[in-house]
């Protein structure tokens, strides 16, 4: 039997401790739900695929391929082949023209979540059952308790996070077609289970839900009373820090890639870690950069790190053709590890090793 778990509405708790007491009790029931599922993840895949097909046995995709009606795994693995979004394009296409039948899916699609982007640019449509959609609030509600391990009073105030829905559009038969994170920060349930989450969030219910969130921390009449009272206290660096990190992510953020690899087990379950998205490029004036070119650069520039015992974490990059000539910026975040600080000289050795590098950025 598959292990499940909800996220259950609840009243306001009555003091701070009681809060404390809840979320403590919820993320002990989260964590225990995620050592089951990742413990028989092979058994529950066999089990949901097997519910998938038969529920889903009389749609027009599956007949087109000739499955008529089988539910075991080993049958749909050598029948049905392995598609790409492209391959089904024009059935969700269909859906979006506001076709009801079941194509695709025996349940009615409720909303189409928007993919970030593509290397064309353009977003997919990923069509979503009001099942599916609390499937992914589930997977929201388990980030936090997970993170709470690692870094003990998350809901205390030592974590700082600023959430806003993003644009939403309708397709031409009426669905909705935003990105997951807006769907779930709208989600009645989130909004309303307030005592797992209104300590982890920094933003107030009014400025996350802000339809301009361009302006959902200046403009909005709403948002100035809960931002008024919400202030943050830190320092001018800080301060500068979060501004500039705002205003980059304001301008850039849809240049930023990630796919996923393999990197161990959970349990049975894998663990991915994000590498550089392929076949995207950066390109200034005919000079393309690949991404796997970059990362490779960036590896070799970060050895001028080593003798401070510092790392790179993560980095991100985007083709500045504001000015002439254009040239490439590249973001890094520094794990340091030593007590050394590391002088500018080093980090201009490492613009050097990536100017010098086969990529010639």
């Amino acid at each position: 039997m598959r292990p499940t778990f909800k996220v259950v509405l609840s009243e306001e708790p009555e003091s701070f401790d009681e809060n404390n007491n809840m979320v403590a009790d919820y993320n002990k029931k989260a964590l225990t739900f995620i050592e089951e599922v990742t413990s028989k993840a092979d058994e529950i895949e066999k089990q949901l695929l097997s519910e998938i097909l038969t529920q889903n046995a009389n749609i027009e995709y599956l007949q087109r391929h000739g499955l008529d009606g089988c539910a075991d795994r080993e049958t749909f693995k050598n029948i049905i082949p392995v598609v790409d979004y492209e391959n089904i394009k024009p059935d969700i296409d269909l859906i979006a023209n506001g076709d009801t039948s079941p194509n695709l899916c025996y349940k009615p699609i409720s909303e189409f979540f928007t993919s970030s982007g593509t290397s064309g640019g353009e977003c997919q449509l990923i069509p979503m059952t009001e099942d599916a959609v609390q499937r992914s609030l589930l997977l929201f509600s388990l980030l936090m308790p997970v993170m709470d391990q690692f870094i003990p009073g998350l809901d205390k105030g030592k974590g700082i996070k600023f959430s806003f829905i993003r644009q939403e559009s309708n397709t031409p038969g009426g669905l909705l077609a935003r990105p997951a994170t807006t769907s779930i920060l709208k989600c009645q349930n989130l909004i309303t289970y307030r005592t797992n989450y209104a300590n982890y969030m920094t933003s107030p219910v009014e400025v996350i839900l802000c339809p301009d969130w361009y302006q959902s921390m200046y403009t909005q009449l709403l948002c100035r009373p809960s931002q008024n009272i919400q202030v943050l206290h830190v320092g001018a660096t800080f301060a500068s820090v979060i501004f500039y990190a705002i205003k980059f992510l304001e301008k850039h953020w849809y240049r930023i890639g990630d796919i996923f690899l393999v990197k161990g087990f959970k349990n049975k379950t894998p663990q991915f870690s994000y590498v550089c998205r392929k076949n995207v490029v950066l390109s200034i004036d005919g000079d393309k950069i690949d991404g796997v070119e970059l990362q490779n650069a960036v590896k070799n520039a970060a050895n001028n790190l080593l003798q401070f015992d510092a790392t790179p974490n993560e980095y991100t990059s985007y083709a500045d053709v504001s000015s002439i000539p254009g040239h490439y910026v590249l973001y890094w975040e520094i794990n340091l590890r030593g007590q050394t600080q590391i002088p500018d000289s080093a980090f201009e050795d490492c613009c050097l090793a990536m100017e010098e590098s086969p990529t010639g950025l």
